[in-house]
């Protein structure tokens, strides 16, 4: 965007007066016609009285042609915002005729541009730098960072933070698992390097996180048709996922439960998919909506997208049974649809990894769903907030169609941030891998 910055400077007598009447609007109203042109701001300086009033230009000149110093000088000063690719910006040096008490500037061809003439210096014309992010509006806090916010900057010592989930001690102070500082405390001997990882990761972590949620002794997970790339935690697993969808998925459609975690509506927009709901959560009875979930997924286009909670459903905790699970899935399959696990709080449900995964684990191995979206993240259960550790699994019907979604993903993962941080993945590495670590 161009701001053309248009400064006055007339004479106050009658006859200027009836000129700027007749000409001003013209001129920035008629005379120049540019699409996407218009006038945003106008000052009068030239008087105290009219300044601090804000007179309208007619009202200004009607108040000076009266006074008895109005042979003084007055300026108008206003602005006009163009569009950069208009004749206008492109087309400098067409320019101008002016006729002192009849025209005050005549456009040539509809285009001007810096100037600053000498036939008549009272009127300038030049390009003025001004910020492009004039019409950025401010945005919403985020509903649950925006508490973690305000509770830093709460001097209150009695305050409580019940926004983002994270482990405290009994003094409310941050708790770093004694598994993970144990891990740390190794990798820090190692005398490790710095260098970057793979775009898809670190190659140990993605394999122990896709068994972890799979089970190591999972036909899915011998047959090798996933394709398991490290995330910027869960969060960018599902982004990327979205992005994946949406430049490949026949339709950019994902259902997502209601509710349900409140950046999942933001992350499947700001990714390319159009998010649609279906019914979870029975306020009624504080418990799971069998008759609606089943019936609105009964009613989802074929080949859209599904997005289901693996367990401990972010808000509500609420969990279909193992029955309805099976049911779910049953519905799922039959529809056509292709289902996204958001697997964020393996262990936190029931307190086994292995029981919390089952509804994923059921549908790969009991329903055989050929290919299948599930994102991880080590963020809750292993405490690892800050350290962003994710994965995003995309299950294939093939190797061959494995190899080829992978290098994919590993495209917009490049297009995205390149490549993950390796830190937190080396100390999930470690935990995972230590029968005793894991164990605690």
């Amino acid at each position: 965007m161009l701001i053309l910055e248009v400064r006055n400077l007339f004479t106050y007598q009658v006859d200027i007066a009836c000129v700027l009447e007749t000409r001003v609007p013209d001129f920035v109203g008629k005379r120049i016609k540019v699409p996407g042109m218009k006038v945003f701001y106008w000052v009068y300086d030239g008087d105290q009285d009219a300044n601090a009033g804000r007179h309208g230009w007619r009202d200004l000149f009607q108040t000076h042609i009266n006074t008895p110093d109005r042979h003084n000088r007055l300026r108008s000063h206003f602005f006009i915002e163009l569009p950069t690719k208009s004749d206008f910006y492109f087309e400098p040096q067409r320019v101008v005729n002016r006729k002192p008490g009849r025209d005050v500037l005549k456009i040539a061809d509809g285009c001007a541009w810096e100037m600053r003439s000498k036939i008549f210096p009272p009127i300038n014309l030049f390009k003025r730098s001004v910020c492009m992010w004039t019409n950025v509006k401010m945005g919403p806090p985020d509903a649950i960072l925006g508490i973690a916010e305000a509770f830093k900057r709460d001097t209150n010592p009695k305050k409580v933070n019940l926004g983002a989930g994270a482990y405290r001690d009994d003094n409310g102070k941050p708790f770093v698992l004694p598994s993970v500082k144990t891990a740390e405390e190794r990798l820090l001997k190692q005398n490790l390097d710095k260098e970057y990882a793979g775009i898809a990761g670190l190659g140990d972590f993605c394999k122990l996180a896709f068994q972890l949620a799979m089970g190591a002794k999972s036909s899915v997970v011998s047959s090798g048709r996933n394709a398991t790339v490290q995330s910027i935690s869960g969060t960018g697993a599902l982004y990327i996922a979205a992005a994946f969808l949406s430049s490949f998925a026949e339709h950019k459609d994902i259902w997502v439960p209601t509710p349900t975690w409140g950046n999942h509506k933001s992350v499947f927009t700001h990714g390319g998919l159009r998010v649609h709901q279906y019914r979870y959560y029975d306020p009624a009875t504080c418990g799971f909506d069998a008759s609606g979930c089943l019936s609105d997924l009964g009613k989802i286009p074929k080949g859209h997208t599904v997005l289901l909670h693996a367990c401990a459903h972010n808000p509500t905790g609420v969990d279909p049974s193992t029955e309805q699970w099976r049911e779910i899935g049953h519905v799922i399959k039959s529809r056509e649809l292709f289902p996204f696990f958001d697997f964020a709080y393996q262990g936190f449900a029931s307190g086994d990894v292995d029981r919390d995964a089952a509804a994923l684990r059921c549908f790969a191995d009991e329903f055989q769903f050929p290919t299948m979206f599930f994102a991880q993240s080590f963020a809750k259960n292993m405490g690892l907030y800050g350290e962003r550790v994710g994965a995003l699994t995309l299950l294939c019907s093939s190797t061959e169609e494995m190899e080829r979604c992978l290098s994919q993903l590993k495209i917009l993962i490049r297009a995205t941030y390149s490549n993950p941080p390796i830190h937190g993945a080396r100390i999930a590495t470690e935990v995972l891998s230590d029968p005793d670590l894991r164990q605690q």
